[in-house]
């Protein structure tokens, strides 16, 4: 799977390549390269056994050397593929890239590089040739739902190994076993469209889905199936036994999701509640730290003063919630230097567990780095 690091590593490669583990399919990328081993050599060796290419063009892809060398000997091994066992499919995901710019330009910036004429000629051949036989897909990471889209590539995959009896096990390695659970929505996520919606959210939401909990997220009603009309959030937020809030950078800003945190703090356990019926709130600071929400410097972009629908008492209310949440136990989250995948397996297999009432779900958020802690 070449890609540009960078562009897409921690968030669409993360998350393709934890999709396909999931369906039994074992993909290769150089980041997973164990310790002490030859990159080129292992690169070079992955490309010769695999049967999928599966290529992520970004606007700076061809300004690595290395990912312009890996798209020639996929090139090369596609096109020397002599017998009919070793069929072999060449996708491209042109991630936030204009279709435009990819199929016209075939350049693709040539004359800046210090390449040798035949190197040259070798890469203009092997763009050339990728563009000409791959099936494309576009990804933009502001319009585009990561987990939809990625689905559709995955199905593609699924669909070419199968046919030519390629693979033989179909599984779920995401690490709860399939099941209905009859409440639809078990998990309410909370959170600003803008900042979480088409990448973290969308992963989440689907992570749960496909595994059988039922969960609810604004703006997901259509794919849901459910009526476009505004929904009753207070309703299915009492009613949820998990509330995810992914509070991020311009989360104050929504008075919607202010709402929401009202709510889910009001309905998180009160005295006499039991630990066993007590819901589960899980806060992720999204590309923030945990001190903006409490302290709401006056003027910031966490002040809720400056929110300017809703009366003084809503936005005491909203103060007093997002100070409390950030009192729960919860995680950080930064999208520049975390693996997308890696880090919501891990919230899904706690979400899951707390679903499922799997030992006691108010005592611990998953282990790992609790917000409080400084990531560097």
């Amino acid at each position: 799977m070449p890609y540009r690091g960078p562009d897409s590593k921690q968030n669409i490669v993360s998350v393709l390549s934890g999709m396909l583990n999931s369906k039994c399919i074992k993909s290769f990328v150089d980041y997973q390269i164990k310790e002490g081993a030859h990159i080129h050599t292992e690169i070079y060796d992955a490309i010769q056994i695999s049967s999928v290419y599966i290529v992520i063009l970004s606007s700076r892809f061809a300004n690595s050397k290395y990912c312009r060398e890996e798209v020639v000997e996929i090139m090369k091994a596609h096109d020397a593929t002599a017998k009919p066992h070793q069929l072999r499919k060449v996708i491209t995901v042109l991630y936030d890239m204009e279709p435009v710019v990819a199929e016209e330009d075939t350049s693709y910036g040539l004359p800046n590089w210090n390449w040798s004429a035949v190197k040259r000629k070798d890469w203009k051949k092997a763009y050339e040739r990728l563009l000409g036989c791959a099936e494309k897909f576009e990804c933009n990471s502001k319009t585009t739902l990561l987990w939809e889209k990625l689905e559709e590539i995955v199905k593609k995959v699924q669909d070419f190994l199968d046919s030519n009896k390629l693979i033989s096990v179909n599984c779920m390695e995401i690490g709860i076993s399939r099941e209905c659970w009859r409440a639809p929505h078990d998990v309410f996520i909370c959170h600003c469209g803008e900042d979480t919606k088409h990448n973290v959210v969308s992963v989440l939401r689907g992570m749960l889905v496909s595994n059988g909990i039922g969960c609810f997220a604004v703006g997901f009603q259509v794919q849901d199936g459910e009526s476009e009309l505004k929904p009753d959030t207070k309703k299915i937020i009492k009613n949820s036994k998990v509330r995810v809030v992914f509070l991020s950078p311009n989360f104050v800003r929504s008075k919607e999701c202010l709402e929401e945190v009202v709510q889910i703090m009001d309905t998180n356990g009160t005295s006499g509640t039991s630990d066993q019926s007590k819901p589960t709130t899980i806060p992720i600071f999204y590309d923030v730290d945990p001190s903006v929400f409490r302290l709401q410097a006056k003027g910031s972009a966490y002040d809720v003063q400056t929110v300017q629908e809703g009366t003084d008492q809503e936005r005491e209310e909203w103060s007093k919630a997002l100070k409390s949440i950030c009192d729960l136990k919860g995680k950080l989250y930064r999208s520049s230097k975390e693996y997308l995948w890696e880090f919501l397996h891990h919230i899904f297999k706690r979400v899951a567990e707390c679903v499922m009432d799997i030992g006691s779900c108010n005592d611990h958020l998953i282990s790992g780095v609790p917000y409080k802690e400084k990531i560097d």
